[in-house]
């Protein structure tokens, strides 16, 4: 899935699916910006997805506080995978992504 990067201190990019109403997420690492995780979220409506990616501003609203909000607590999602440099490292506590639903 094309993914448009954001400004944003947590997020790296965004991208979605109409068809099949599937948001997908890429995060950054709170410590570690090169390391990112991929999620994808489930039924995510047209319209949400437009309401997020309008917080896409430097002078505006926070996406992550957005998503947060909106996304990481109502939809289903799973971990697509996980990009980094060093393939031997683990994942971390630190890591941003979300709460299981």
């Amino acid at each position: 899935m094309e993914r448009k990067q954001i400004h944003s201190k947590f997020i790296h990019s965004i991208g979605y699916n109409s068809e099949r109403r599937i948001l997908e997420v890429e995060f950054l690492r709170k410590q570690e910006e090169h390391k990112r995780g991929i999620y994808r979220y489930f039924d995510v409506p047209h319209w949400r997805y437009l309401e997020l990616m309008g917080m896409n501003q430097p002078e505006g609203h926070s996406i992550s506080a957005y998503f947060l909000t909106y996304i990481r607590p109502n939809f289903k999602f799973e971990k697509v995978e996980e990009k980094h440099e060093d393939e031997t490292q683990e994942s971390s506590e630190d890591d941003f992504p979300p709460e299981a639903a």
